[in-house]
């Protein structure tokens, strides 16, 4: 009977070791992180993943906004590739207040764009928080590109270049052989920078920022550019006339006494004229 307790025991002790074990399997299955599986079969250190997002949203300063995203990247290790701000016009409206000026109204939307890159591992807490700081989400998109066989592709690649070039490093080679090699250790290069790339691709990833504000009124008061607008008072117009009259007689006694020869034979002339025909009248 003893014996029977002993062994009721024994199996009850390996049932609680083997559930054990099963729950620690399926906690490890659970937690383990997609950044570690690939469609292509790859897992570990050889899966390489690139992940990007963009964000579209408004804001109820887009320069507050734009220091708080800047904070917040460099607060991660990030860098900001791109910044741009914009105020785009949508309305305007002229109204005349005088003579000589006017009152422009007009309304803009001001908009950024940004490109930011932060490490990957810190992707999802930087979405959190450009979503937490905005008034309203419009669009998020969250795309992952697997690059392993690619990355594996150029790893193989750049095996093969190594060993090819080892092969050759103890020969003499003529100048065609040479141009040969060089070629292979520039596509080697190439390899290594792409597969570096990838790399860093993997490590840090982008998202592409673009945010507004609600339309603003700004008010001016501004010159009128359109010249018939501009008078002179009544009393300084009649003043302006008389003084005008004044020259303009004056202009023509100058240009009367300039044809003073004109004047002069034509005087002559009728003098002559009148002579002669007195002279014939006379004789008749």
């Amino acid at each position: 009977m003893k014996n029977l307790n002993l062994f009721g025991y024994y199996l009850i002790i390996t049932g609680l070791i083997c559930s054990c074990n099963t729950n620690r399997s399926e906690k490890e299955i659970i937690n383990t992180s997609v950044d570690t599986l690939s469609a292509s079969g790859l897992v570990g250190i050889s899966v390489k993943l690139i992940k990007t997002a963009s964000i579209d949203f408004k804001v109820k300063n887009v320069f507050e906004s734009a220091k708080h995203i800047v904070s917040s990247t460099h607060k991660m290790n990030g860098l900001v590739l791109d910044r741009h701000i914009e105020s785009v016009d949508e309305n305007s409206k002229s109204l005349a207040i005088s003579d000589d000026s006017v009152q422009l109204i007009n309304s803009y939307v001001v908009k950024a764009n940004m490109l930011v890159s932060v490490p990957t591992e810190k992707l999802d807490g930087f979405i959190d928080d450009v979503s937490a700081s905005a008034a309203h989400i419009q669009d998020i998109q969250l795309k992952i590109e697997d690059k392993s066989l690619d990355y594996l592709a150029g790893k193989m690649k750049q095996q093969n270049h190594e060993q090819l070039l080892q092969y050759k490093a103890g020969k003499n080679h003529k100048t065609n052989e040479s141009i040969s090699l060089l070629e292979q250790n520039n596509k080697l290069v190439d390899q290594q920078v792409k597969n570096k790339k990838i790399d860093a691709d993997v490590n840090y990833s982008s998202v592409q920022l673009s945010f507004y504000q609600n339309p603003l009124v700004r008010s001016e008061v501004m010159a009128r550019d359109d010249l018939s607008g501009y008078r002179l008072p009544f009393l300084s117009s009649i003043r302006n006339s008389f003084f005008n009259g004044w020259y303009y007689f004056l202009t023509f006694i100058i240009g009367a006494v300039s044809l003073w020869m004109f004047i002069l034979a034509g005087v002559v002339i009728i003098f002559t004229y009148r002579y002669f025909k007195f002279r014939k009248v006379s004789a008749v």
